[in-house]
Parts: structure tokens; sequence; C-alpha cells
């Protein structure tokens, strides 16, 4: 027997998969079903074009990336020195070995 819920939009009684997670909802979702949602989160973007083209543009910074990238590199100069030097050591033994850089990744 799967679980049902009824959104509080359409109250229609629907299976938990059609209602997107929510941590502190009833039964760990939200109240209204994915396709409620979606209709609000439209009509919300067409009713208010200009303030959600606005804080788009505003949230939106072309170079965010390099500087994260930047502070990354800054933060951790020595990584990529020791990834190198990891692979030649492993290139330049011809054993069958199990390449360091990936134990433990899956």
């Amino acid at each position: 027997m799967e679980i049902e819920k009824t959104c509080n939009k359409c109250k229609e009684k629907k299976c938990l998969d059609l209602f997107y997670k929510q941590k502190n909802g009833k039964l760990g979702k939200t109240a209204e079903c994915k396709d409620c949602r979606i209709k609000r989160s439209l009509a919300y973007i067409k009713h208010n074009k200009a303030k959600v083209r606005d804080t788009t543009r505003k949230n939106y910074d072309p170079d965010r990336k390099k500087v994260l990238n930047k502070e990354w590199r800054e933060k951790n100069k020595g990584y990529f020195k020791e990834y190198r030097e990891k692979q030649k050591l492993f290139f330049m033994t011809g054993e069958d070995k199990v390449n360091p850089l990936y134990i433990g990744k899956g």
C-alpha cells in the first residue's frame, strides 16, 4: 500500500512521489503537489517579470566563478603539484597497481 497525501491547493489525493521534499513538512513533503507548485511559480514569474529579471541580473555575476576558482587555488597551492607527483610516480612504475589517486572514490 502506497502512502498518499492531499494537496492543499487542488485538494486531490496523490502519491508522495508527486510532492517535493521538505524536512519539516508532514511526512517530509511539501503541502502542495509538484504540479500546483509549478503553476504557482510560473504565475508569480508572469505577474512579476520586472522583479524576477532585476533579481536575476543582480544575482548573476559572470566573474564569480573566476574569483571562486582563484580563491580555491590560493588556498590549495600544493594540490596540483602533489597530484602531478602522484601521477608521475604511478605511471613510472610499470607494475599493475591501483592508482593511488582514485582510492576511496567511487
